[in-house]
């Protein structure tokens, strides 16, 4: 899968330049009031997982989104969608959330321009460290000319609360009970996700809990390319 993308071709002051390369520990810079009880969130979540491990989501979620690039692209069946995408991402960061170690949606941003895509993901390799601060990009791809890539170990509510507010785009596909029961987790997740999106950004996903619970500060848009009942949403922050 890498070696197939390879052929691919509040605001604070210590948000970087839009126009810069992104260096995580410039970005993790957000003193959360609510790290340590997040701490315990997640460690009663890692717990859990070393009695019975499930590893990141399956890939095929992110395939969802290769279709309507295909859809988009070259039957046009959704032309106001590519607009808006392009319109949204373009430039800009994209964060994707349980990310795992596919190709899909780092191809998606690249498609749509993307400027920073960083890949936050829990269980990329068990050789590896834990670290939100570590960048791994250089172990699983290449970086392409136009799109600097940055790959993460961590936990992806311990990662969203140490950004910035109104920082970025961001994507979950399939980070729904099944890969993390504990619904505090996900409301945890909801919450940074609305602080942490930029003003006018979106977040969007398949089948992903933490979604149901962004809000009034979200506006939702509703979209009909379904498959085998696994929900498409889209989100703008308002």
């Amino acid at each position: 899968m890498v070696e197939e993308f390879k052929n691919k071709d509040r605001e604070t002051t210590s948000t970087p330049e839009r126009s810069s390369k992104i260096s995580l520990p410039d970005i993790l810079v957000y003193e959360n009031p609510n790290r340590g009880k997040y701490q315990e969130i997640i460690k009663s979540l890692e717990a859990r997982v070393a009695r019975n491990p499930f590893g990141s989501p399956p890939d095929e979620y992110s395939e969802e989104w290769m279709r309507f690039l295909m859809f988009a692209e070259k039957i046009e069946k959704y032309p106001e969608d590519y607009r808006f995408f392009q319109e949204k991402l373009k430039g800009d960061i994209l964060i994707d959330l349980g990310g795992g170690r596919g190709t899909n949606m780092k191809y998606f941003a690249r498609t749509f321009g993307v400027r920073t895509y960083i890949d936050v993901e829990r269980y990329l390799s068990k050789d590896l460290p834990v670290d939100p601060f570590k960048d791994l990009s250089e172990k699983f791809v290449d970086q392409p000319e136009n799109m600097q890539i940055l790959v993460v170990q961590a936990d992806m509510l311990d990662f969203i609360s140490r950004l910035p507010d109104n920082f970025a785009n961001f994507n979950l596909n399939g980070i729904d009970s099944l890969v993390i029961e504990d619904p505090e987790y996900h409301y945890a997740l909801a919450k940074e996700l609305v602080r942490t999106t930029k003003k006018g950004g979106i977040v969007f996903g398949i089948n992903s809990d933490a979604l149901y619970s962004l809000g009034p500060a979200m506006k939702q848009f509703e979209r009909e390319y379904k498959k085998d009942d696994r929900l498409v949403q889209i989100f703008e922050k308002v």
